[in-house]
């Protein structure tokens, strides 16, 4: 995808739509033997097209990470974490990127809404995605609002969470 560009959404026939959900398994969604004229043999395939929503209007955010000195930081994994609850039931509404050599980083192709913006100096792959962790560390991240414009940078920069820090927020 380019990009500036997120999915909006994605399922099946509206008939068939469950809230947040698409489920592909042995019996669903229902599928038969399909063969068109040129075809060697028949192809199983769903009877029920996948569709994609894809909006190139995605929104980018730059930034950069300091340490509680003021001092930048590299490597640090930064989060977005959406604050939609809706949203967060959604894991392509997350965002991570990692910082470079000068502490700096960038995103693209953001969904509109509000973010959770954090530093993690190591963090256990995935956990940002657990409502409970996300209670636990939620005052040592930076509200960011992407209702506006398509590109902004953070006014201050990320203070990373070090590891030490996780181990005394998490207890």
């Amino acid at each position: 995808m380019p990009r500036n560009a997120y999915l909006m959404e994605a399922g099946f026939l509206y008939a068939d739509r469950r809230l947040l959900q698409i489920r592909v398994d042995g019996d669903m969604p229902r599928r038969s033997w399909h063969c068109d004229g040129a075809c060697i043999g028949p192809e199983w395939m769903s009877d029920f097209p996948l569709t994609a929503v894809v909006d190139l209007g995605g929104r980018s955010l730059s930034g950069k990470v300091v340490d509680a000195k003021g001092s930048s930081v590299a490597g640090t994994e930064i989060v977005l974490v959406p604050v939609d609850p809706v949203a967060r039931l959604r894991q392509d509404r997350y965002g991570t990127a990692y910082a470079d050599a000068s502490g700096g980083f960038q995103f693209q192709g953001i969904a509109p809404g509000t973010y959770t913006a954090y530093a993690f100096e190591g963090i256990e792959p995935g956990i940002y995605f657990d409502a409970e962790f996300n209670a636990q560390i939620s005052r040592q991240g930076t509200l960011v609002n992407f209702s506006g414009g398509l590109s902004r940078p953070l006014e201050r920069p990320l203070t990373v969470i070090t590891k030490d820090d996780l181990l005394r927020l998490t207890r």
